[in-house]
């Protein structure tokens, strides 16, 4: 996706593990994927990292 597209975007932390989540959600639709206990598990042990778009800029 082209910088210009983006207004937000949401990660995790460096530490955290997305493995199992990842490897459940694989092709999947978000609908089907949000209601898996893997993602569920992930969502609920941390906080999703919310990122501005200016964020991004200054890395540049």
């Amino acid at each position: 996706m082209p910088p210009a597209a983006m207004t937000c975007w949401f990660g995790d932390a460096d530490d955290v593990d997305v493995t199992s989540a990842a490897a459940a959600a694989k092709g999947l639709g978000i609908d089907i994927a949000w209601e898996m206990d893997e993602v569920q598990q992930l969502l609920h042990g941390h906080d999703l990292l919310w990122n501005d778009v200016e964020e991004f800029r200054r890395q540049d």
